[in-house]
Protein backbone atom coordinates (compact mmCIF):
# COMPACT_ATOMS: atom_id res chain seq x y z
CA UNK A 1 0.00 0.00 0.00
CA UNK A 2 1.27 3.46 -0.90
CA UNK A 3 1.01 6.58 1.26
CA UNK A 4 1.42 10.26 0.39
CA UNK A 5 2.94 12.47 3.09
CA UNK A 6 1.88 16.08 2.74
CA UNK A 7 4.38 18.88 3.30
CA UNK A 8 2.39 20.00 6.34
CA UNK A 9 3.47 16.78 8.07
CA UNK A 10 7.04 16.87 6.77
CA UNK A 11 7.39 20.44 8.04
CA UNK A 12 6.02 19.70 11.50
CA UNK A 13 7.94 16.48 12.20
CA UNK A 14 10.68 17.79 14.47
CA UNK A 15 11.99 15.45 17.22
CA UNK A 16 13.62 18.37 19.02
CA UNK A 17 10.14 19.73 19.73
CA UNK A 18 8.25 16.58 20.68
CA UNK A 19 7.00 18.33 23.81
CA UNK A 20 4.41 19.87 21.47
CA UNK A 21 1.55 17.55 20.56
CA UNK A 22 1.47 18.20 16.82
CA UNK A 23 5.23 17.79 16.40
CA UNK A 24 5.23 14.58 18.41
CA UNK A 25 2.28 13.19 16.47
CA UNK A 26 4.01 13.78 13.12
CA UNK A 27 7.29 12.20 14.29
CA UNK A 28 5.50 9.18 15.74
CA UNK A 29 3.44 8.73 12.56
CA UNK A 30 6.50 8.83 10.30
CA UNK A 31 8.35 6.37 12.51
CA UNK A 32 5.32 4.06 12.40
CA UNK A 33 5.39 4.21 8.60
CA UNK A 34 9.09 3.38 8.61
CA UNK A 35 8.48 0.41 10.92
CA UNK A 36 5.82 -1.11 8.65
CA UNK A 37 7.84 -2.44 5.74
CA UNK A 38 4.68 -3.21 3.76
CA UNK A 39 4.08 0.53 3.25
CA UNK A 40 5.59 2.44 0.35
CA UNK A 41 5.75 6.23 0.19
CA UNK A 42 4.40 7.75 -3.01
CA UNK A 43 6.32 10.84 -4.06
CA UNK A 44 5.80 13.04 -7.12
CA UNK A 45 8.26 15.57 -8.51
CA UNK A 46 5.88 18.38 -7.57
CA UNK A 47 5.53 17.24 -3.97
CA UNK A 48 9.28 16.71 -3.60
CA UNK A 49 9.87 20.22 -4.93
CA UNK A 50 7.53 21.56 -2.27
CA UNK A 51 9.37 19.63 0.45
CA UNK A 52 12.66 21.12 -0.72
CA UNK A 53 11.42 24.67 -1.28
CA UNK A 54 13.35 27.16 0.83
CA UNK A 55 11.62 29.29 3.42
CA UNK A 56 12.74 32.87 4.20
CA UNK A 57 14.99 31.52 6.98
CA UNK A 58 16.89 29.43 4.44
CA UNK A 59 15.54 26.10 5.68
CA UNK A 60 13.54 23.69 3.57
CA UNK A 61 9.81 23.33 4.10
CA UNK A 62 10.42 19.73 5.15
CA UNK A 63 12.28 19.31 8.42
CA UNK A 64 15.71 17.69 8.48
CA UNK A 65 14.15 14.76 10.29
CA UNK A 66 11.58 14.28 7.51
CA UNK A 67 14.24 14.52 4.80
CA UNK A 68 16.39 11.96 6.62
CA UNK A 69 13.36 9.71 7.04
CA UNK A 70 12.57 9.91 3.33
CA UNK A 71 16.20 9.23 2.45
CA UNK A 72 16.21 6.09 4.59
CA UNK A 73 13.06 4.82 2.91
CA UNK A 74 14.47 5.61 -0.52
CA UNK A 75 17.63 3.64 0.30
CA UNK A 76 15.40 0.73 1.29
CA UNK A 77 13.56 0.91 -2.03
CA UNK A 78 10.35 2.06 -0.39
CA UNK A 79 9.79 5.36 -2.24
CA UNK A 80 7.63 5.02 -5.34
CA UNK A 81 7.60 7.79 -7.97
CA UNK A 82 4.11 8.72 -9.15
CA UNK A 83 2.71 11.49 -11.33
CA UNK A 84 1.77 14.69 -9.53
CA UNK A 85 -0.68 15.96 -12.14
CA UNK A 86 -4.11 14.84 -13.38
CA UNK A 87 -6.21 16.59 -15.98
CA UNK A 88 -9.41 15.51 -14.23
CA UNK A 89 -8.27 17.16 -10.97
CA UNK A 90 -7.45 20.41 -12.75
CA UNK A 91 -10.76 20.37 -14.64
CA UNK A 92 -12.74 19.67 -11.47
CA UNK A 93 -11.04 22.52 -9.62
CA UNK A 94 -12.01 24.80 -12.49
CA UNK A 95 -15.65 23.88 -11.89
CA UNK A 96 -15.68 24.66 -8.16
CA UNK A 97 -17.82 27.70 -7.40
CA UNK A 98 -16.91 28.54 -3.80
CA UNK A 99 -14.23 31.20 -4.10
CA UNK A 100 -12.73 30.27 -0.74
CA UNK A 101 -11.95 26.77 -1.99
CA UNK A 102 -10.61 27.47 -5.47
CA UNK A 103 -7.15 28.79 -4.60
CA UNK A 104 -6.64 26.31 -1.77
CA UNK A 105 -7.42 23.44 -4.14
CA UNK A 106 -5.11 24.85 -6.79
CA UNK A 107 -2.32 25.13 -4.23
CA UNK A 108 -2.73 21.47 -3.28
CA UNK A 109 -3.65 20.07 -6.70
CA UNK A 110 -0.34 18.20 -6.80
CA UNK A 111 -1.02 16.56 -3.43
CA UNK A 112 -4.51 15.48 -4.49
CA UNK A 113 -3.26 14.16 -7.83
CA UNK A 114 -0.34 12.32 -6.20
CA UNK A 115 -2.69 10.62 -3.74
CA UNK A 116 -5.22 9.64 -6.41
CA UNK A 117 -2.40 8.26 -8.57
CA UNK A 118 -1.24 6.12 -5.65
CA UNK A 119 -3.67 4.34 -3.30
CA UNK A 120 -5.75 7.35 -2.21
CA UNK A 121 -4.09 7.60 1.20
CA UNK A 122 -2.68 10.91 2.42
CA UNK A 123 -1.15 11.87 5.75
CA UNK A 124 -1.83 15.58 6.23
CA UNK A 125 -2.33 18.14 8.99
CA UNK A 126 -4.59 20.21 6.76
CA UNK A 127 -8.02 19.57 8.28
CA UNK A 128 -9.53 22.57 6.50
CA UNK A 129 -8.64 21.03 3.15
CA UNK A 130 -10.46 17.84 4.14
CA UNK A 131 -13.47 19.44 5.79
CA UNK A 132 -14.11 22.48 3.59
CA UNK A 133 -12.30 22.32 0.27
CA UNK A 134 -12.12 18.68 -0.86
CA UNK A 135 -15.89 18.21 -0.38
CA UNK A 136 -16.39 20.91 -3.02
CA UNK A 137 -14.15 18.93 -5.38
CA UNK A 138 -16.17 15.76 -4.79
CA UNK A 139 -19.12 17.42 -6.53
CA UNK A 140 -17.10 17.42 -9.76
CA UNK A 141 -14.73 14.47 -9.20
CA UNK A 142 -16.44 11.70 -7.18
CA UNK A 143 -13.22 9.68 -6.81
CA UNK A 144 -12.03 12.25 -4.26
CA UNK A 145 -14.78 11.09 -1.86
CA UNK A 146 -12.91 7.82 -1.23
CA UNK A 147 -9.62 9.56 -0.47
CA UNK A 148 -8.37 8.86 3.06
CA UNK A 149 -7.03 12.15 4.45
CA UNK A 150 -5.56 11.38 7.86
CA UNK A 151 -4.18 13.85 10.40
CA UNK A 152 -1.31 12.48 12.53
CA UNK A 153 -3.03 13.97 15.59
CA UNK A 154 -6.02 11.63 15.11
CA UNK A 155 -6.01 9.12 17.97
CA UNK A 156 -6.20 6.17 15.57
CA UNK A 157 -3.38 7.18 13.24
CA UNK A 158 -0.66 4.86 14.53
CA UNK A 159 -3.00 1.86 14.66
CA UNK A 160 -4.13 2.68 11.12
CA UNK A 161 -0.52 2.74 9.91
CA UNK A 162 0.31 -0.47 11.76
CA UNK A 163 -2.70 -2.11 10.09
CA UNK A 164 -1.23 -1.26 6.69
CA UNK A 165 -3.33 1.82 5.84
CA UNK A 166 -6.53 -0.19 5.84
CA UNK A 167 -9.78 1.45 4.77
CA UNK A 168 -11.10 3.69 7.53
CA UNK A 169 -14.53 5.17 6.67
CA UNK A 170 -14.30 7.88 9.35
CA UNK A 171 -11.21 9.32 7.66
CA UNK A 172 -12.58 9.44 4.12
CA UNK A 173 -13.26 12.78 2.49
CA UNK A 174 -16.76 11.36 2.01
CA UNK A 175 -17.36 11.64 5.76
CA UNK A 176 -16.55 15.37 5.60
CA UNK A 177 -18.56 15.87 2.41
CA UNK A 178 -21.81 15.27 4.27
CA UNK A 179 -21.05 18.31 6.44
CA UNK A 180 -19.71 20.60 3.70
CA UNK A 181 -21.46 23.87 2.81
CA UNK A 182 -23.32 23.97 -0.48
CA UNK A 183 -21.88 25.99 -3.33
CA UNK A 184 -23.38 29.45 -3.69
CA UNK A 185 -23.22 31.08 -7.08
CA UNK A 186 -20.38 31.24 -9.55
CA UNK A 187 -17.09 32.88 -8.72
CA UNK A 188 -16.06 35.81 -10.84
CA UNK A 189 -13.49 34.99 -13.50
CA UNK A 190 -10.03 35.37 -12.06
CA UNK A 191 -11.32 36.10 -8.55
CA UNK A 192 -8.70 35.17 -5.97
CA UNK A 193 -9.47 32.47 -3.44
CA UNK A 194 -8.37 32.21 0.15
CA UNK A 195 -5.99 29.41 1.06
CA UNK A 196 -5.80 27.80 4.46
CA UNK A 197 -2.10 28.11 5.15
CA UNK A 198 -1.49 24.43 5.87
CA UNK A 199 -0.45 23.31 2.38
Amino acid sequence: MKLVVDTSVARTAMPERVDLDKQKACVVALLAVQANTAIRVAQSDQLMAEWLKLRPNGQTHASQFALGWLGALRSAGRVVPVAGQRTDVNAAIGSVRLTGSVQALRNDAHVIATALNADSRCLSRDDKMKQAHLPQLVLHLPAVAELLWVNPTWSGTVAWIQAGLSDEPSQRVLSATRRAPKQRGRRAAGAPGQGDGEG
